[in-house]
């Protein structure tokens, strides 16, 4: 049987008999003393007793049972005893899981009972917001039991010692002295929270997601901790690349040996690339490329590699005394025998280098090797191939850095490239 059902059945049971306990009384009432005989009389009598000493013994059980429920106070007259639960149902209370139930009973047995209502308090500690349910107790009660710990320099509000109501707000600052570097400057400032996300955060710095954090953002923050906020930013760059011609040789026995004969030109390609640059606090530290785009593609070279003997003439060197014997037979001296590649251009109608037209006899040197006006015999080493006397009077990128020794000018397009790139003797006159 259930604590209400028992409540109900004494209850019911204590009406009864003080329903037939007044039924007697009246009964009795009503009878003269010459109508009621001795035995009508005595049954009588010994029911009124029994039903009175029930009555007695029912009062004896019952307590009285003062309730407070926030505003409401109830007092009942209860037959529960001890039973808690039995009463607050006899006075039509009922309270949930999160509510709770204080009892006392004084020396007479009487019941004093508080119920605490369960409510919610919104909870800001360093910004961070959550619900917590509490039954009683004031600020500093709930700082305990949420395990909130604080320090003087730590503000709180409302006051600690404020009573917990139903929707208050509570709010936690917790203040540490940090040193930040950040944006170039460096700083010291008193914030609030617990990591370093939420020091930045009461400093007013604002982060990126591509920023270099240390210590990292969800670090505990430590008193006097140093901050550093390194900023990352990511550009795109586009540039525009050379792309390399490729040379092919082939044999030819139409060009002698040692001589080479250029049929096509090599031409450079073009490319775009584009990069994707990483900055760290404005400085570049690194790059990858994301994509390339061919916008001209690069012609080969074909060069013909002689095959053919040649015959010894008239333009070779008479080792013994120094001397050279030009094309016409004449014996000439020279100071200085150079060996290298040359090469075959044209520009016909444009001035040279030290300003004079250009013109066959007038061959582009670099002048930190042969000095501007130098008097020059050119002939291939073996005197199949003579360029003739010459002078020094223009010069170009490939001679300065080095990869041709002598440009020697001809006047048509078709003769510097019979003539291509060949190794030749330019003997330095004087």
């Amino acid at each position: 049987m259930s604590k209400k059902q028992t409540t109900e059945n004494i209850q019911k049971t204590d009406k009864k008999e003080h329903t037939i306990l007044s039924k007697i009384s009246s009964a009795a009432k009503r009878l003269s003393p010459k109508q009621m005989g001795a035995k009508k009389i005595a049954a009588i009598s010994v029911a009124i007793a029994i039903l009175a000493g029930t009555a007695i013994s029912a009062a004896a059980r019952s307590r009285t049972a003062n309730i407070v429920d926030g505003e409401k106070v109830v007092s009942i007259l209860t037959f529960n005893g001890d039973d808690t639960d039995g009463v607050l149902q006899s006075a039509g209370i009922m309270y949930g899981d999160d509510d709770i139930v204080v009892s006392n009973k004084d020396s007479s047995g009487n019941l004093d009972i508080t119920v605490y209502r369960a409510f919610d308090v919104k909870m800001i500690v360093d910004g961070e917001e959550s619900i917590e349910t509490f039954n009683m107790g004031n600020v500093s009660d709930a700082l305990k039991s949420l395990s909130i710990k604080v320090d003087s320099d730590d503000v709180v509000t409302p006051d600690m010692s404020a009573e917990l109501k139903a929707d208050m707000t509570i709010k936690v600052d917790h203040y540490t002295t940090v040193t930040v570097k950040a944006d170039g400057k460096t700083q010291k400032v008193r914030v609030t929270g617990t990591t370093v996300a939420q020091a930045l955060k009461s400093a007013g710095i604002e982060t990126g997601k591509d920023d270099i954090i240390e210590p990292a953002l969800d670090a505990e923050l430590s008193d006097n901790a140093k901050i550093t906020v390194k900023r990352v930013e990511y550009k795109e760059v586009t540039k525009t690349k050379e792309i390399p011609f490729e040379t092919i040789s082939k044999n030819s026995k139409d060009v002698y040996i040692g001589d080479t004969q250029v049929t096509q030109y090599g031409e450079k390609g073009s490319k775009e690339v584009v990069y994707k640059v990483k900055y760290v606090d404005g400085k570049k530290d690194s790059k990858e490329v994301i994509s390339e785009t061919v916008t001209k593609e690069p012609v080969e070279q074909i060069e013909l590699k002689g095959q053919k003997k040649k015959q010894l003439s008239s333009g070779t060197v008479t080792q013994a005394d120094g001397k050279l014997i030009d094309a016409s037979g004449n014996e000439i001296a020279y100071s200085q025998l150079i060996s290298g590649t040359c090469t075959a251009y044209t520009a016909t109608g444009n001035l040279t280098a030290t300003g004079e037209v250009a013109q066959v006899g007038r061959v582009a040197v670099n002048p930190n090797l042969i000095p501007y006006g130098t008097k020059m015999y050119i002939a291939s080493p073996d005197g199949s191939v003579v360029y003739g006397y010459c002078t020094a009077s223009d010069t170009g990128g490939a001679l300065m850095d080095g990869y041709v020794l002598v440009d020697l000018y001809y006047d048509t397009e078709y003769e510097c490239i019979q003539f291509g790139r060949r190794t030749m003797n330019v003997y330095i006159l004087g």
